[in-house]
């Protein structure tokens, strides 16, 4: 299995820190970590939190969409289950605790969950499915207790209680049900000889009554960077995923990649639509795609053109439609430069086509891991070789982003004045951070804890 770029660094520690407003103001996207235990759940070496069967580096956390349950996928190969009191989590009892691909944690065994990575909920709370590093494993989940069953799953070989999954034959990455919960599309990084790579995506019809999964025949269940394995072909999907988002009303599907050579790296940003039946599309000429120099027919969109090496991180659309984002950065020299060569790109999206527009802005930022609030109204991203999270408060006009406050270790340079602590709390290097569908509550995972945080809402 890949190892996930947010492992390649090492960092310190993490507190709260809530930059003064004007009196009266709102300060939107702010977070405060719960008090005493309930402010953290790890494993039995993380002191002040909760005790938990969380089995290893967390890989995910994704949210149920009445706020009810909280999953904690591990790269070990687990799921763990919380039920969502009042913001803190509380882990099922017994085997209804966690999923796993041995009996270790005490939980029920799942040996299909091999490298356990994204874990996606989907819309109506019914199905819970996991990426790993041989496809795609789906659970029932029960909508009461949260508790998770194994219901099937699709790998390449179609080995076991496996069903085959074809045009992606190395692990899967990042996960994406759309919100009329008919589709589930998967991403993915398949290895070339000798040393290359190319992106896939695969496409997953979803039954609504059992949520099972069955990929699309031929070239409509999956496309690829050179139309190889009976997929189809689409521009600007290089070597290494990087990101996946599906608009708001379904009509679109976003992915990120990077692509590696000798003296740079470059980002592609690729755009399609999505049928009735979940098959993607890629938009014509310059609307389906966006690369630094514009090959292959692609918008020449200048991703801080002043770095040669740049690499792509995670996507947003705006609950609104208006805009998608892109967080991307300076791979490693991230170690050197602090965040001065790390940014959210802004790019136009045509409410009615999908279409990418004009890059309308590059804000300085850190990390490649982004999440946007289901409110729209703030954007956090994620660096977890500097141990910082910054906030962003997103204006409806226009889509602009403004800093809001961050958090981060007292050591921690970030490349301006902005990150300032008299002390630290340590806490592990952070990996992701997952806001609750109502908007109150963020949870960011660090190494293997899970912190939890009160959110100001719009």
């Amino acid at each position: 299995m890949a190892i996930p770029r947010v492992l390649l660094c090492v960092a310190g520690a993490l507190v709260a820190l809530a930059l003064p407003v004007q009196a009266g103001a709102k300060n939107v996207g702010a977070l405060t970590q719960l008090r005493g235990r309930a402010g953290c759940v790890g494993d039995r070496d993380a002191k002040g939190c909760t005790h938990a069967r969380i089995g290893g580096q967390i890989a995910s956390v994704a949210i149920s969409p009445e706020s009810r349950n909280a999953y904690v996928s591990a790269h070990a190969g687990s799921v763990s289950v919380f039920t969502i009191k009042h913001g803190a989590l509380h882990q099922l009892r017994g085997r209804a605790g966690c999923v796993s691909r041995s009996f270790k944690l005490g939980c029920t065994r799942v040996p299909e969950l091999t490298g356990a990575g994204g874990v996606t909920i989907s819309p109506d709370g019914r199905n819970a499915y996991v990426g790993t590093a041989r496809g795609v494993v789906e659970f029932t989940r029960d909508g009461h207790t949260g508790a998770l069953r194994f219901r099937g799953c699709l790998n390449a070989r179609g080995t076991g209680r496996c069903a085959t999954l074809h045009g992606i034959p190395a692990g899967v990455g990042p996960l994406a049900v759309s919100r009329d919960g008919l589709t589930l599309y998967a991403t993915a990084s398949v290895p070339t000889a000798p040393f290359g790579a190319k992106s896939a995506i695969a496409v997953f019809a979803r039954n609504q009554r059992s949520g099972a999964l069955r990929q699309l025949a031929g070239s409509r269940g999956c496309v690829n960077t050179d139309g190889s394995d009976g997929c189809a072909r689409a521009r600007a999907l290089f070597g290494c995923w990087c990101g996946l988002a599906v608009s708001r009303d379904s009509k679109n599907v976003y992915v990120s990649s990077s692509r590696t050579t000798e003296s740079s790296e470059d980002i592609g940003l690729a755009a399609f639509s999505r049928s009735s039946t979940g098959t993607l599309t890629q938009l014509a000429g310059t609307a389906g795609c966006a690369t630094k120099d514009g090959a292959d027919g692609c918008a020449a969109t200048a991703f801080s053109e002043e770095y040669s090496v740049n690499s792509g991180g995670d996507l947003a659309v705006s609950p609104d439609g208006s805009g998608v984002y892109l967080a991307h950065e300076s791979t490693f020299p991230e170690a050197q430069a602090g965040c001065l060569d790390n940014f959210v790109a802004r790019l136009k999206r045509d409410a009615a086509t999908g279409a990418l527009g004009p890059l309308t802005g590059e804000t300085p930022a850190c990390g490649l891991s982004m999440t946007m609030s289901p409110d729209g109204g703030s954007l956090y991203t994620v660096s977890f070789f500097l141990s910082l999270v910054y906030n962003f408060a997103r204006n409806p006009q226009g889509g602009s982003l403004r800093k809001n406050f961050c958090l981060t270790d007292s050591d921690a340079d970030s490349g301006d004045d902005y990150c300032k602590l008299d002390s630290s709390l340590y806490l592990q290097p952070p990996q992701s951070i997952t806001v609750s569908p109502d908007g109150r509550y963020a949870y960011l995972a660090a190494g293997e804890i899970v912190h939890v945080f009160s959110r100001v809402r719009l």
